[in-house]
């Protein structure tokens, strides 16, 4: 007797802009652990960036670490936003974050995945290519645009940060994306590609 098998689509559940590090006064981090006000609707949740403020390491950890323990076919694909670097430098963010991913994955098994110009194998037809891909500021705009964005702000925002920084980082990640692509049209034409950025 021969039974084929036929593997079910893996789902997905996209969320962004949470801002769980407001309001300052109450944050919502606790809130959204809780099952009720944040139901999981798929095994591949997607955190796209503006999730809560690494620097604030204890609840944004913990919101984590809930969603990992309700759900042992859980993996999460976090993408930084702009928010994500708020009050230390981008490169502090990336390096907590990443502790945090061998962290949790060493705890939970490999279900956590920062999602930071990488790449990912869902199947042997699907990829995921994941990266923040900052905003690009045209050069007419960019006094007027570092005045205004708070990102920038040396107070509020991300240390150590400029319209420029930007742009840099959106070339970089829009090239890594662009031949990332390129490699997977040529070599892996099989393959599905799902790019959350």
């Amino acid at each position: 007797m021969i039974t084929n098998f036929v593997m079910a689509s893996p789902r997905f559940q996209i969320i962004s802009d949470l801002h769980l590090e407001t309001p300052l006064s109450s944050q919502a981090y606790s809130h959204f652990s809780s099952p009720i006000d944040f139901p999981l609707e798929a095994d591949h949740l997607f955190l796209l960036g503006d999730i809560g403020m690494i620097s604030h390491t204890q609840p944004l950890l913990a919101f984590l670490c809930s969603l990992l323990r309700r759900s042992p076919r859980l993996e999460i694909f976090y993408v930084l936003g702009n928010h994500e670097a708020y009050h230390m430098t981008l490169e502090s963010a990336l390096e907590k974050v990443n502790s945090w991913e061998a962290m949790l994955n060493k705890e939970f098994g490999p279900r956590f995945h920062v999602m930071n110009r990488t790449r990912i194998d869902i199947s042997p037809t699907l990829t995921l290519l994941g990266c923040t891909l900052w905003s690009h500021v045209p050069p007419a705009h960019q006094q007027e645009v570092g005045a205004a964005l708070k990102d920038v702000d040396a107070k509020h925002g991300i240390w150590n940060r400029s319209a420029l920084d930007h742009n840099a980082d959106h070339a970089v990640d829009l090239s890594w994306l662009n031949k990332s692509i390129t490699i997977i049209e040529n070599d892996e034409p099989e393959r599905e590609q799902e790019v959350p950025a």
